[in-house]
């Protein structure tokens, strides 16, 4: 008897949960509603256009979302659509609903210690007396190379459309070889981080090539990474 009364109770209490919540949704939305989604992934600030009066756009490379992975809290999420703004350094992210429709929100960054877009990869690091900030991060077999990229925001006076504008990113570069990590801006600063031996072969590879590190896309400095690893397979 008392379990035939349990039973009832908990029938007519889900019967009044699902009326109460009839209109705001299919049965996955109110299910999605009801639990959530993963609180880690599914965690941020509702997004709102900021950059209305704003001419250009602040992300990496284009105002669209990729396919990537985020870490957040040391848990790693796959096929996660993204985009990363390089004036506020937040990641957005753009979850698809089971209704069919979709949101975005932008990303606590504490809690996100890594991300890719596409094939690019970012990681959290704090470096020497730097802020704490996102860097691609280019791993080859003999040294790894840190690119930290940003845009700025600065004032318009001749428009009446637009009261500022997106500059072209900026890039800082690191470079971590035998345990040390040093920045560098140019070719020669970079060429110097390396052996002697090698210093020459580094110049002589830039000028044939006519590498430059400055306003460089992400695959550009993927391919010069490659060729430069490649030099310590001919100097061995």
């Amino acid at each position: 008897m008392r379990l035939d009364a349990l039973k009832a109770a908990i029938g007519a209490n889900l019967f009044f949960l699902f009326a109460t919540l009839a209109g705001q949704g299919t049965f996955p939305d109110l299910v999605e509603n009801a639990y959530g989604l993963d609180q880690d992934l599914v965690n941020g600030i509702q997004y709102s256009n900021r950059y209305m009066r704003s001419e250009g756009h602040p992300y990496f490379l284009e105002d669209r979302f990729k396919n990537g992975f985020v870490s957040i809290n040391g848990k790693i999420y796959q096929n996660v659509q993204l985009k990363y703004d390089l004036f506020s350094q937040r990641v957005e992210i753009k979850h698809d609903k089971i209704s069919g429709r979709n949101y975005r929100y932008i990303t606590i960054s504490d809690r996100m210690e890594a991300f890719s877009l596409g094939e690019y990869e970012f990681r959290k690091l704090k470096i020497q007396e730097e802020p704490e900030r996102y860097y691609q991060v280019i791993n080859t077999r003999h040294f790894t190379c840190l690119v930290h990229w940003e845009k700025k925001l600065v004032p318009l006076d001749n428009s009446v459309i637009y009261i500022d504008h997106f500059t072209n990113h900026r890039l800082y570069y690191w470079l971590e070889l035998n345990g040390e990590i040093i920045a560098f801006n140019n070719r020669r600063t970079f060429a110097r981080l390396f052996p002697r031996n090698m210093q020459r072969e580094i110049l002589k590879l830039f000028r044939q090539r006519h590498i430059s590190f400055r306003n460089v896309g992400p695959d550009k400095i993927l391919r010069t990474m490659e060729m430069v690893a490649n030099l310590f397979n001919t100097e061995g």
